[in-house]
């Protein structure tokens, strides 16, 4: 009897082992079911994750390029308007230039014409000289305002002198 209830006593063990390792293997199931559900959870929110990232990165591509085409846009303006600017600013310049040479020009006409005054004072200094130029001038203004008849050139005085 001892035999037999030792028999039992093992026999009772050996279920008791084999319910557990049933309930383990059970439960070990379970737990791997588990796991594929959670893999298979975070391989869809990753997916959305990276989707989301993908339609946002998209989106900011897109507002990049936006910008840069305005900030390009702008640039061509303001390039446009510094091309002017510099053709115009070139242009006063050379207008400038012009004017300083002609300015130069008039400035040797004056020197020659004072030149031609020194010229013309030191004749003009001798009293005969002046006297005769302003009779020919005098001569050359009568003729052309008053009849010939009017006037007498050279007029002699009582005395001869002329």
């Amino acid at each position: 009897m001892v035999l037999v209830l030792a028999a039992l006593g093992l026999l009772v063990a050996l279920a008791a082992a084999f319910a557990i390792i049933s309930a383990s293997r059970a439960r070990r199931a379970s737990i791997s079911a588990e796991i594929s559900s959670i893999r298979s959870e975070l391989q869809d929110s990753i997916s959305q994750s990276v989707r989301h990232i993908n339609s946002q990165l998209s989106m900011l591509s897109g507002q990049v390029a936006e910008e840069l085409s305005a900030v390009t846009a702008q640039m061509s303006a303001s390039s446009g308007q510094m091309n002017s600017r510099m053709d115009n600013s070139h242009r006063t310049v050379s207008e400038i230039r012009q004017a300083l040479g002609e300015l130069s020009k008039a400035t040797e006409q004056v020197y020659e014409v004072g030149r031609s005054i020194s010229g013309l004072e030191k004749v003009l200094s001798a009293p005969k000289a002046r006297g005769g130029l302003g009779e020919l001038f005098l001569s050359e203004l009568l003729s052309e305002c008053l009849p010939s008849k009017r006037f007498e050139f050279q007029y002699g005085f009582r005395d001869g002198a002329r």
